[in-house]
């Protein structure tokens, strides 16, 4: 999964910085309100299937494509 797709719906939804070193959503204004949004319209708008865990866990969209485009190659796809 390339960062491209990913970014304006980061931005948008967390409030955060532009480019694929967006900054921590919490430092950019996000909460636990525009978090869960986010794993919402990533399913919808993207079929990313991911969970909040995720997304905390790889808080810019450089990290989280780079933990997902890895788990997908190693386990087929199945989080």
């Amino acid at each position: 999964m390339p960062e491209r797709p990913l970014d304006p719906l980061w931005r948008r939804l967390l409030a955060a910085a532009s480019g694929s070193e967006v900054q921590w959503w919490q430092r950019g204004g996000g909460h636990s309100l525009s978090l869960i949004n986010l794993v919402g319209q990533l399913d919808q708008r993207l079929g990313i299937q991911t969970d909040i865990l995720m997304v905390l866990e790889n808080p810019t969209v450089a990290k989280f494509t780079s933990h997902w485009n890895s788990m997908h190659r190693t386990d087929g796809g199945n989080r």
